[in-house]
Formats: structure tokens, C-alpha cells, sequence
């Protein structure tokens, strides 16, 4: 799970976990880092204008990045069919990473087949959409709780508790 560019990161494990440039010729290269599931938190996807978070591509590259770099770490264009299944949270309201960066994910993981959750609510501030002001976008964490539940991560809930 990650949010922001910690979710760029979780999403990174998640297309790119076989990567030969990950391999350091040790045993533990013949382990899976394949992640069971990822939750993307309102998360830093594409590389790309005009929908970038702009700090997160001059974080990763630099002030002036290749069209490699761009390409490789645009997450939406990585998406492959037998990567995990994918939680995803976004606001509209998002000002720093614009909702976009979900909605191009979401669509690449339903034309790749990758079983995918996602939830966009209209309010919340990137970063702190747990406030309860934002009414319903502060209760993501239980709507993850229950999809973790539903795909046998997580034990089933108690039916007699909300």
C-alpha cells in the first residue's frame, strides 16, 4: 500500500516486479516479488503531461528526463494482465496529484483484464482525506478493509459490526 508517490511505488511492484534491471545475480533473485495485492492511495501514475505531478517526475529524473525514463516509469503504459489485483483511492478535489493519474490506471487495468477496485469521491485534500469533514472519502480505509476481506486477505467481517 502506498499513497502519493509511495503509491507510484506500490504500483512499481506491482507492474514491474520481474524487471531484469531489479536482478542482482544473488539467490534471492529466484524469489517472486510479485506482490499479492496493491492499494494506491490517491497515487502519483503517469510521467506524462499535462497530468504529472510535476515534483515526483524531477524527484525520480531530474530536471531534464528521457523519453525512456517518461515511458518506463508511466505506470498506466506497464500495466500487464497477470500483475495483482489493484485497491485504487482518488479524489476530485486532489490539487497536488490530479485525479487523471487514476483514471488513466483504471482504464489501462480494465483493458488488461486486472481485477481492479476503485473508488473516486468528490472531496478530500491529498494527504489528509481522512478528515471527517470530507464526509464519506474518510471511510476509504473500511471500504479496503472489506475488499481485502472479500479477496481472502483479510478474515471475513463480523456481520454484526459496521
Amino acid at each position: 500500500m502506498g499513497a502519493s508517490a509511495g503509491g507510484h511505488l506500490s504500483l512499481t511492484a506491482a507492474t514491474l516486479w520481474d524487471s531484469p534491471l531489479g536482478l542482482t545475480g544473488h539467490a534471492l533473485d529466484k524469489v517472486s516479488a510479485r506482490p499479492d495485492f496493491v492499494a494506491a492511495i490517491y497515487p502519483v501514475v503517469t510521467m506524462t503531461d499535462p497530468h504529472v505531478h510535476k515534483g515526483s517526475r524531477k524527484a525520480l529524473f531530474g530536471p531534464q528526463p528521457t523519453e525512456g525514463n517518461i515511458e518506463a516509469l508511466s505506470l498506466e503504459k506497464q500495466v500487464r494482465k497477470d500483475m495483482p489485483r489493484v485497491f485504487l483511492v482518488a479524489t476530485m478535489a486532489d490539487k497536488s496529484v490530479p485525479v487523471e493519474n487514476s483514471l488513466v490506471l483504471y482504464k489501462a487495468l480494465r483493458d488488461a483484464g486486472v481485477p481492479t477496485e476503485m473508488h473516486v469521491y468528490s472531496e478530500g485534500s491529498h494527504g489528509n482525506s481522512l478528515d471527517p469533514q470530507y464526509g464519506p472519502t474518510a471511510l476509504w480505509p473500511a471500504r479496503l478493509h472489506e475488499w481485502m476481506a472479500f479477496i481472502g486477505m483479510l478474515p471475513a467481517a463480523n456481520a454484526n459490526q459496521p
